[in-house]
């Protein structure tokens, strides 16, 4: 399964859509910037919150966000302190490989769950979530979210305008 990161150009704190193969919408994100509490939310398009992604407050020099499908979490994401970008994946038993600005892939147990990368062709340079059939969307979603946002946020944790 292929998905489309379809996003709003000149929007901050905006929501951009998620579309299918067939250009169709198909889930939409949208966050919220406030400093004490930021949160981001995969939803249907009749508005459901089916992932919720939070940063932890707590977390002052590693940034790490946790990611909930319907209210229990599922992963928590750090950021490591590194010079090559390095991200530890609790929850899940997967690996990241490839880590260059949005061209990576996730492994478990060596076999590709996901990958992602920008494909250059479309207009725009459109980001491109490719799941294995047996990966969970939702969890995959949230995953790529999260480390998008992490990749590309100011020093200060706040999201710029983009994957």
């Amino acid at each position: 399964m292929n998905l489309h990161f379809k996003e709003k150009q000149y929007s901050w704190g905006d929501t951009f859509y998620i579309l299918d193969d067939n250009d169709q919408r198909k889930y939409w994100v949208r966050n919220s910037v406030m400093l004490w509490n930021r949160k981001w939310e995969i939803c249907s398009l009749d508005k459901k919150a089916l992932v919720v992604i939070k940063n932890d407050p707590k977390s002052l020099l590693k940034k790490k966000y946790h990611i909930f499908i319907n209210g229990e979490k599922m992963a928590s994401i750090t950021k490591e302190i590194s010079v090559i970008p390095k991200y530890t994946i609790e929850g899940l038993d997967w690996q990241m490989h490839g880590v260059m600005l949005h061209e990576y892939e996730m492994l478990q147990n060596g076999k590709e769950v996901l990958s992602f990368h920008i494909d250059v062709t479309a207009w725009g340079d459109r980001p491109v979530l490719k799941t294995a059939e047996s990966t969970d969307e939702l969890l995959a979603l949230g995953v790529v979210t999260t480390i998008s946002y992490v990749m590309n946020a100011k020093e200060d944790g706040t999201p710029t305008n983009h994957l």
